[in-house]
């Protein structure tokens, strides 16, 4: 009896021994997985925190690196570089393709129209550790002070290739014009500079310079007192 029972466990030994070797390994590969799992983890969570401070670095360089300077005059002017001066001291402005150019009332304007003594404000990013070399982005030259619009005055002066208007907003404005300058009457019909008459009421379109008060690159002068208006007359009563 008891060499059965010892059979019969010998035999159940033998039966489980190689389920048991198997699970051995198959919790083993898990517990790898688990350990490996877990490094990716921390290596992901080290490389975010990496990247977030490459990130806060490189926002900051570029804080630091933005160049804003309102209200500087221009001391010096050279090929497609400025000289400008603001607090005592001196900034060099580049320029290049992309660099926007635009006057006091933010019509586009271009690098040629800027002149020494003009007031300026510059936008861009600084090229040196010493920050004082700007590549900009935008220039607005606050001293060219022109607009293009519409007109209205009476006439007061007249010369050979510029006349004088009044108007109630801007006194006195001198109006220059050129062969391509269209003169028409009320009605939209063409006539002469010859014409014109002091006081005649009259509309200018054209590129108003506020520094100067003067009015060029006049393209249409339209003429309200022409053709004449006919006068009413009462017939007396008999």
């Amino acid at each position: 009896m008891k060499g059965l029972v010892l059979n019969l466990l010998l035999i159940s030994v033998i039966l489980f021994l190689p389920s048991i070797a198997i699970a051995q390994p198959r919790r083993l590969q898990q517990a790898l997985i688990r350990n490996k799992i877990k490094e990716i983890r921390q290596e992901m969570k080290q490389e975010k925190k990496t990247l977030l401070e490459e990130f806060k670095a490189k926002i900051k360089s570029i804080r630091q690196s933005v160049a804003k300077i309102i209200g500087a005059e221009v001391t010096e002017k050279s090929g497609a570089s400025l000289n400008v001066l603001k607090d005592n001291k001196v900034y060099t402005i580049n320029t290049d393709s992309r660099t926007q150019i635009r006057r006091h009332y933010w019509g586009k304007s271009s690098f040629d129209e800027i002149s020494v003594g003009n007031k300026v404000n510059i936008h861009g990013i600084f090229t040196d550790d010493s920050k004082t070399t700007i590549l900009a982005s935008l220039i607005r030259d606050l001293s060219i002070m022109k607009r293009h619009g519409v007109f209205f005055g009476e006439v007061t002066q007249k010369n050979s290739d510029n006349f004088v208007i009044k108007s109630k907003q801007r006194d006195n404005q001198t109006v220059y014009f050129t062969d391509s300058t269209k003169f028409v009457n009320r009605n939209g019909q063409s006539i002469s500079y010859t014409e014109l008459q002091t006081g005649h009421q009259i509309r200018v379109r054209g590129l108003w310079d506020k520094s100067l008060n003067k009015i060029i690159e006049v393209s249409e002068v339209k003429n309200f007192s022409l053709p004449p208006k006919p006068t009413k007359t009462t017939t007396p009563t008999p």
